[in-house]
């Protein structure tokens, strides 16, 4: 377990760098909100559909100002085996990248500055 001086730490730096970036920075989550349940409850959006989440993400977009940057996946197939190109037939690269699927990213990601990002390792 971290000490808690670390998370302090990361804290203020995030509110430094969130500081006066939007009329809302004060209400991110390291400005010290987060741990009010009330406040928590009050925006938390909970769906019971992947489709919908996807639909909640491009409404928040528009709502945020900003340049869209658009961030692509590597996009080709593995040449694994010794067979002649039967993969790309099989497997054309617009296919693959039009499938979704829960808990796995997408093959673009859309950003602007000023969203939120969550990165998780494991």
């Amino acid at each position: 377990m971290a000490n808690k001086l670390c998370f302090e730490a990361f804290s203020k730096i995030l509110r430094d760098i969130l500081r006066d970036r939007h009329k809302y920075s004060s209400d991110k989550p390291f400005g010290q909100k987060y741990n009010d349940p009330e406040y928590l409850k009050e925006r938390e959006i909970l769906t019971p559909k992947y489709e919908l989440v996807h639909e909640l993400n491009d409404v928040i977009m528009k709502m945020i100002l900003g340049e869209v940057r658009t961030y692509y996946s590597c996009d080709n197939v593995s040449k694994a085996s010794t067979k002649t190109g039967e993969e790309d037939i099989l497997y054309p690269t617009k296919f693959l990248n039009n499938m979704r699927f829960p808990r796995i990213p997408n093959h673009d990601i859309h950003l602007k500055v000023g969203i939120p990002v969550m990165i998780l390792t494991n």
